[in-house]
């Protein structure tokens, strides 16, 4: 429709109440940041028991998956 733009959606563990209370914390939080560094909130809630956040899309490459862990290596050369 008119005005609508492409989202990001990430979808988020229910099974245990520790994993829907980060979840949800994860969701409140990024619905009061407004940093140019930081994607923009557009929705959170739960559908058919998942839990889901929406927000914008950015272009560019995918981050790896999970993300390293530990201090940032130097650039190879």
């Amino acid at each position: 429709g008119a005005g609508s733009r492409p989202v990001a959606v990430k979808l988020g563990p229910f099974e245990r109440p520790p994993a829907r209370g980060r979840f949800a914390a994860e969701a409140r939080a990024l619905a009061e940041l407004d940093h140019p560094h930081v994607v923009r909130y557009v929705w959170h809630g739960v559908l058919e028991s998942t839990g889901v956040v929406v927000m914008e899309w950015l272009e560019g490459e995918d981050l790896p998956s999970p993300p390293p862990r530990g201090p940032p290596r130097p650039p190879d050369g």
